[in-house]
């Protein structure tokens, strides 16, 4: 491989062969392998970037070598013998991801609807839809890490408007929001998958709660709290932590925009159930 001078602050160890125990996990996330690469270059400024210039499949053989590198940018490097770029993705293994969403449906399935939740239960339901939904906003965000089906599923809710003469939501009211919005009159929304993703992250309320149709949660962003809340249910967390967590694309490609240059990918459908 045709070696390139890098900046100062990825510091490369000397490539070596992956590992039998590496190869295996290679070799069983094989789709997952498929990189765009990247040369590094100077810029006038005398700064690095990447530059985007074509994409290729990493083989599982011995040919692979691997590299590590500290870089400014939480991102995994790694190289081929028979290619002289780097391939760089911000998600290297979607797979580790991905587990921990079928974990976290099984939880909250199991302790959301009980009438007797402990208090470590409930902080753990907590902390797997939050968690849970990054993951997925990374997953979405990410380059060919889900199918096109994923990115643009719906996900069922309710949204509450707020009552009119109601105090601006804080801090110190949010917790009463049953009397900020008119939970009265429930309305029936479908809304984009990194839509519901964003105001889970940025959540300025977030209860775990029930209503007339069963257990789950009312949430609103900081942006949308003086305008509605929502509510998904147990089983549409479930349902989206399951489609997400076992969505592994079976490939990947990427070609440049010959109007405007840039750099577009896709992934491939997934086949129909048989």
């Amino acid at each position: 491989m045709q070696r390139r001078s890098g900046p100062a602050s990825w510091r490369r160890r000397p490539a070596t062969p992956l590992p039998a125990q590496s190869r295996r996990c290679v070799a069983s996330c094989q789709y997952q392998l498929r990189a765009t690469i990247a040369a590094v270059q100077r810029t006038q400024h005398g700064t690095w970037k990447p530059i985007f210039i074509q994409v290729v499949t990493i083989a599982t053989s011995d040919h692979i070598a691997a590299a590590s590198y500290q870089c400014p940018a939480p991102l995994e490097i790694a190289y081929s013998k028979t290619c002289s770029c780097y391939a760089l993705t911000m998600i290297t293994e979607s797979y580790y991801w991905k587990k921990p969403l079928l974990t976290g449906a099984k939880v909250i399935r199991k302790h959301m609807d009980s009438e007797d939740v402990s208090e470590a239960q409930f902080a753990q339901i907590e902390r797997e839809i939050f968690i849970g939904f990054y993951a997925i906003r990374k997953l979405l965000e990410a380059t060919g890490k889900v199918s096109v089906e994923t990115r643009v599923m719906k996900v069922a809710l309710k949204r509450y408007k707020k009552r009119a003469g109601q105090p601006i939501v804080d801090w110190y009211n949010r917790s009463e929001f049953w009397e900020l919005y008119d939970l009265d009159k429930p309305a029936q929304e479908l809304r984009d998958l990194l839509y519901v993703a964003h105001r889970m992250v940025h959540s300025y309320i977030f209860i775990l709660c029930g209503d007339d149709d069963g257990h789950g949660a009312f949430f609103t962003s900081d942006r949308d709290k003086d305008t509605r809340l929502h509510f998904i249910g147990t089983d549409e967390i479930v349902r989206v932590f399951e489609v997400v967590g076992q969505d592994y694309p079976s490939s990947f490609h990427a070609c440049r925009d010959e109007t405007t240059g840039e750099m577009k990918w896709s992934v491939t459908a997934k086949e129909p159930d048989r």
